[in-house]
């Protein structure tokens, strides 16, 4: 149901939209920026209390004028219908494996027909991502999204799928969000957030967004609803300059899942910069 409403939503505003912009998130080969440490929970449990949290420290390499920084996670879709199962295809190309998830073929599908009947070019992004142990190949539509129906959009879809290849040849297909976390909350009916607290500095000061079931602190932060989805932008960066990003999260809103991956990618002025990929809790297959 969730596919249908994204590829409803495409196909709606696509007859107003003519021209769309898309920036792809990889490594570049020319450092601009550094990660100087990534961070991340060991577990993040479902149902329980907890206060995980993550964090990532990036120093500018030189001076930029602009540095946007995006998170995306993504959760292991077990059960997912397959057209065989894994063990008995050995079809590991990106096209063999969304040949094997009728879901997103049909979805990629869809998008491929809507590029080529629109001459609008990539409405999506496809990458691999190098784990210790497996690798990722990523479908991201998250830009394509947030341009076509705004980033509130963003929090109730599925815009990211990814295969997880590991070094054993086994398969996984995960799918998620581009926001600070998964599930940020549907505030209109619930008021609550898995995210607790999202937190960011740079050499101008610092900003926060803090949820309503957030522990109590006189710090002036803004309402968690008006924090960035997932998108954060530091202009005029001096060389040996760094930013800090810290998010809280609040884990009895949590619900289960069986590992979770994030992805954290940069872009500068200037071009991509490095992207990070790292499990939080079971890996899972």
């Amino acid at each position: 149901m969730a596919d249908r409403r994204f590829v409803g939503y495409v196909l709606i505003i696509l007859v107003i939209t003519t021209v769309i912009s898309a920036l792809i998130f990889r490594g570049g080969a020319e450092e601009e920026v550094r990660i100087l440490s990534s961070r991340v929970p060991d577990d993040v449990p479902g149902g329980r209390p907890g206060s995980p949290s993550y964090s990532l420290d990036i120093l500018a390499a030189r001076d930029l004028p602009d540095l946007v920084v995006r998170f995306h996670f993504l959760v292991n879709l077990t059960g997912m219908p397959l057209s065989r199962p894994w063990n008995e295809t050995d079809d590991r190309s990106f096209q063999g494996l969304v040949d094997n998830v009728p879901r997103i073929k049909e979805l990629m599908e869809n998008i491929d027909a809507l590029e080529d009947g629109f001459g609008l070019g990539s409405l999506h992004e496809i990458y691999e991502l190098e784990m210790p142990d497996r690798t990722l190949h990523v479908i991201d539509f998250s830009g394509m999204m947030a341009a076509l129906a705004g980033d509130a959009q963003l929090r109730t879809l599925y815009t990211l799928y990814a295969f997880s290849v590991s070094s054993e040849d086994v398969v996984s297909v995960l799918g998620g969000y581009r926001d600070f976390f998964v599930h940020r909350g549907d505030f209109a009916t619930t008021g609550y957030s898995v995210i607790s607290e999202v937190r960011y500095r740079d050499p101008s000061g610092q900003v926060c967004f803090r949820s309503d079931e957030a522990p109590p602190s006189d710090e002036e932060c803004g309402k968690l609803p008006d924090a960035p989805v997932g998108v954060l932008h530091f202009a005029d960066l001096s060389a040996d300059e760094s930013v800090h990003i810290d998010v809280t999260l609040n884990t009895i809103r949590m619900f289960g899942h069986s590992g979770i991956i994030q992805v954290v990618a940069t872009q500068t002025g200037y071009g991509p910069g490095p992207t990070l990929a790292k499990w939080i809790g079971a890996k899972g297959t």
